[in-house]
């Protein structure tokens, strides 16, 4: 006699605690993916600091002094740390030279293998110019950090303002743009200025005491209007700096001269959504050079906690949001006489 033998299923309570179970595993895997993928993006981001280092160092090699903050100056500043700086803006024939067309980023291409980049920037004309557009436009990978929105186009209609967002900046010392005295804060020097490349042998507080480059957050596309210098690739005046007489990641405005982006554009700055019309300002005379000068931007990041920075001496770190200000002012300075300020 055969029997037939009844197969049971599972009851509904049972699939419920399976998919509990389940849903619970998930819950605890999705962090940890997501501290593994930051882990990369970070590592990645250090990389590509580190790689800015060794090509300032390289130029350095090669001209025997670091790459220029900016290729001209337009500012009148007498308070300019280095003295006789000229004012070569009015010397290169195109559009303008606006204010301080031509930074560090250009200069050090050749040296993070960009050379195809850098050979297609007619040197004759600014950066500005309609017949330097291709360079403008030129997407190079080093420049974004992966855990930002990637490098985004600003103004790409346009002919003369067309440029590519960047996720790093240069140390541009302790106060602000102009290299001036701030609220009191002597500027005590720094390893980029207008002009003129800084040798490695002036960083008197040691190369492994100061600032090289850091982190920035990419702003764009802006909708109708120009709303640089924040964040451009080989921008005319300060975007491709950072001082640091804020600490990393300031909770609200920098000290800028024009609009920030509104609330809803890609991957605004903190302040944005609590400034009125968006705008951030900076106490100047005029909104000529003078309001340049005085701005001053934070170095920031999408990294938790702080900023990953590299050093004069090539080596890379992170700095903690809750640095002390003092320390990360000294950090900054290439002559301000501090001691063991990487400690």
């Amino acid at each position: 006699m055969s029997h037939s033998v009844r197969r049971r299923g599972f009851t509904l309570i049972e699939l419920l605690v399976v998919i509990a179970i389940i849903a619970i595993l998930i819950g605890l895997l999705v962090p940890a993916v997501q501290k593994v993928r930051e882990a990369a993006a970070r590592s990645q981001c250090q990389n590509n600091l580190k790689q800015l280092a060794l090509g300032a160092h390289n130029h350095h090699d090669a001209y025997k002094r670091l790459p220029p903050g900016t290729r001209s100056y337009t500012g009148g500043s007498p308070g300019l740390n280095q003295a006789g700086v000229p004012n070569t803006g009015g010397g290169i024939s195109g559009t303008t030279s606006w204010w301080d067309d031509h930074s560090w980023q250009w200069f050090v291409l050749p040296y993070i293998e960009q050379a195809q980049v850098y050979n297609l920037y007619i040197k004759t004309v600014t950066l500005s110019n309609s017949l330097n557009m291709t360079v403008r436009q030129s997407m190079v990978a080093l420049f974004a950090c992966p855990s930002d929105v990637g490098l985004q186009q600003n103004e790409w209609g346009s002919n003369t303002w067309c440029r590519v967002r960047s996720n790093y900046v240069a140390n541009w010392g302790n106060t602000n743009y102009g290299q001036q005295t701030k609220n009191g804060v002597l500027f005590r020097g720094a390893p980029f200025t207008m002009v003129v490349g800084v040798k490695l042998t002036d960083i008197g507080d040691g190369t492994s005491n100061t600032l090289m480059f850091s982190e920035n957050l990419v702003v764009g596309p802006l909708p109708n209007a120009w709303g640089g210098p924040v964040s451009d690739v080989m921008i005319a005046a300060s975007g491709g700096a950072f001082e640091a007489f804020y600490p990393p990641n300031l909770k609200g405005c920098d000290d800028v001269p024009r609009l920030y982006p509104p609330a809803g554009a890609t991957n605004g700055r903190p302040g944005a959504g609590g400034v009125i019309d968006a705008q951030c300002t900076v106490t100047c005379g005029a909104a000529s050079s003078a309001c340049h000068e005085a701005a001053s931007y934070a170095a920031r990041s999408k990294h938790t906690g702080g900023v990953n920075v590299s050093m004069c001496d090539g080596s890379v770190r992170f700095y903690a949001d809750s640095i002390d200000i003092n320390v990360w002012r000294a950090l900054s300075t290439a002559r301000g006489g501090e001691a063991n300020t990487s400690d």
